[in-house]
Formats: C-alpha cells, structure tokens, sequence
C-alpha cells in the first residue's frame, strides 16, 4: 500500500512538472519588441491647440516611425522581461547612433490584468510625469505600448506597436 502511495506521488509530480514545462515552453519569459508604428498627439500649452504633426498643425496625429533612419527619436526597442511575476522589467533602448551611444531606462512594472496569452502592465517613470500601459500577447508575440505625459511645453500620449521575438 505504501509502494502504491509513492508511485501515485511520483506519478502525480511528473505529470505535473511536464505539464507546467510545456506551457512554459508555449509562453516566453522575455520578449525583445522592435517597433513597426506610433500615432502621438499633444496640446501645445504656448500654442493653446493640439497638435499631430509639428511641421503641419492640420496633421492631427503623427504616425510614422522610421527605423532605418538613424536619428528617428521614436525608434525604441522594448525588452519585457519576468514576464510570468507579478512585476515584470521593462527595458526601453536607444539604439546606438551617429551622434549618440546606446540608451537604456530600466522600469520596474506591475501586471494589472492576465489572460491565458496576454499580460497587461503598468508603469511609470519617477518623476511621476509619465505613465505607460503595455499589453503583450505571449502567443502572437506582440504589444502595445501608450504612455500618457505632460511636460513642460505640452501634455499628450504616444501609442506605439511592436513585432516581438
């Protein structure tokens, strides 16, 4: 009777550790994002309007992100790290340029929702000036950033989507 009791442990511990092995094989920890769009929008506080474009205040959204051009301010990778704690790392890089080295800010996040292939985080910079909201699909591997600011000369928000691997 005692063997039995062993067996059915050991057997219950397999089965359990494969199972949980497996999805974690289907999910990855990590996720290197690359950006593929960004739509942003402010309110300039001297100009008392919104404004899309700067060149072109007609323009209500700016929409472009162009990652072979070297100086592109909005081309950022993102790095979604600890993707299965309960706060994960997110890493933002400035990829290295002419006129400038490699950037890196490091965030700590708070998962606010969970989904069997998504997770939902939350955070934001220590001036309190910023916030983000992310969203990264496990399975697709994808995400969604916006991050809502106000700043000196404007308040507004930029949402940005990214192809991960």
């Amino acid at each position: 009777m005692r063997n039995c009791k062993i067996i059915l442990l050991i057997t219950i511990f397999t089965l359990t550790v494969s199972m949980g092995s497996d999805s974690f094989a289907e999910n990855p920890t990590q996720l290197t994002c690359m950006p593929n769009a960004k739509v942003t929008r402010d309110y300039g506080f001297r100009e008392k309007i919104w404004m899309g474009s700067l060149d072109d205040y007609s323009i209500p959204f700016r929409t472009k992100i162009n990652p072979t051009k070297e100086n592109d301010p909005y081309y950022r990778i993102r790095v979604f790290a600890d993707l299965y704690s309960s706060t994960p790392i997110i890493k933002t890089v400035w990829p290295k340029t002419k006129l400038l080295d490699e950037q890196v800010e490091i965030y700590k996040g708070t998962v606010v929702s969970r989904t069997s292939d998504s997770v939902f985080i939350v955070w934001n910079n220590t001036p309190n000036n910023k916030a983000w909201l992310a969203v990264v699909n496990l399975k697709l591997k994808k995400a969604v950033t916006s991050i809502l600011f106000e700043g000196i000369t404007s308040v507004g928000f930029k949402s940005v989507t990214f192809d991960c691997n």
